[in-house]
């Protein structure tokens, strides 16, 4: 997991804000079960997903996951034994 911190402002106030991000892998037969904080959800790939962030940091993560990803698929391809 990763843990992104940032404040947000509310009138005057300054409020902290902790979220927590996840990695997993799925299958194609997932069924997306929403929380009542979230409407909607959408799978995106990393060019889409990427243009769609506004946030530096989540971008960088994103980034950062991506890379971790791509470098174990090349991995995976590269080793019979699986």
């Amino acid at each position: 997991s990763k843990t992104i911190n940032y404040f947000v402002r509310r009138g005057k106030r300054l409020i902290p804000k902790e979220v927590r991000y996840f990695l997993v892998q799925f299958s194609k037969t997932v069924e997306v079960n929403l929380s009542p904080e979230h409407i909607a959800y959408k799978w995106l790939n990393f060019d889409d997903a990427y243009a769609r962030i506004t946030h530096d940091n989540s971008k960088e993560l994103l980034s950062e996951v991506y890379s971790k990803i791509k470098d174990q698929d090349e991995y995976d391809d590269d080793d019979d034994s699986f």
